[in-house]
């Protein structure tokens, strides 16, 4: 596992104890936009509709188009972005005390099951183009009788260095536990755990019309896409929950400058170095 794709996942320790106070401020009516700030990063989200996450900038450079997760209760019957159930929860913290939030949650409730949502956004030093948002879906079936079959998406539409068309994606199809997308200029790497029972990578407006479109969605198992046109990736877990148990997925991305992109930076650091010494 690469550094990347290490921190993506060591930055989940922790998030969810941030929110254990919060059960409190359930009466209120639920806040739906929010804005996650950190060092060098500023995440959006829209907690109401499936724009879901509609923007990640590092260092003045959004690279995120649209990410968002959908869900199918059952084998049959269309999947449907989760902000179609009732939000019933939702808040940001400021887990590093800096001022400035970094960490979201929410909770959705459904017809027999809860499902709640932590993102967290760690940025990087400014300057450096580096920045990891953590996430973790949470599943529970509410019944104390039956089980619950339960599917999880999730679509994410990256658009490296805000450039839409010249992404390109592979998919470790062996064990689709992680994804490489990378643009001329960037590296944008996801880890998850546990591994997706399928995936896809493809036309970013074919992956979401397929989410969207009435029919029972099982992804095709693509696991290569562009470059040279807009392309997003969707992974999909199929779980059956035990009564009163709950299904975890917890998701690691990563965005850093490519790595020639890195030896060049180098290169110019050292060469400045050495005019300055002269």
């Amino acid at each position: 596992m690469s550094r990347s794709h290490q921190a993506g996942l060591a930055l989940l320790v922790g998030v969810g104890f941030v929110f254990a106070g919060m059960a409190g401020d359930a009466a209120a009516a639920p806040q739906t936009s929010f804005t996650l700030t950190d060092d060098n990063s500023v995440a959006t989200f829209d907690l109401a509709s499936d724009a879901g996450m509609s923007g990640w900038t590092v260092d003045g450079v959004n690279h995120m188009a649209r990410q968002w997760f959908w869900y199918r209760a059952g084998t049959t019957g269309p999947e449907s972005s989760i902000d179609n159930l009732a939000l019933s929860l939702s808040g940001a913290v400021d887990s590093n005390f800096d001022g400035q939030d970094d960490v979201l949650f929410a909770r959705y409730t459904g017809t027999g099951f809860t499902l709640e949502v932590r993102l967290s956004l760690d940025g990087g030093a400014s300057g450096t183009r580096y920045s990891t948002v953590a996430e973790q879906v949470t599943i529970k079936n509410n019944s104390l009788t039956s089980n619950l079959d339960f599917h999880l998406f999730q679509y994410t539409d990256f658009n490296l260095g805000n450039t839409p068309n010249d992404d390109g994606i592979a998919i470790v199809a062996i064990l689709p536990d992680t994804i490489y997308q990378t643009d001329p200029t960037y590296d944008g790497d996801t880890v998850v755990v546990p591994k997706a029972n399928y995936f896809d990578a493809g036309l970013a407006a074919t992956l979401l019309a397929a989410l969207n479109d009435g029919a029972t969605t099982t992804l095709g198992d693509t696991f290569l896409a562009g470059p040279g046109s807009d392309v997003a990736w969707a992974l999909q877990w199929d779980a059956t929950i035990k009564p009163n148990k709950t299904y975890q997925v917890v998701i690691g991305k990563t965005i850093t400058p490519e790595p020639a992109t890195v030896a060049l930076l180098t290169l110019g650091g050292l060469a400045l170095a050495l005019r300055r010494r002269r």
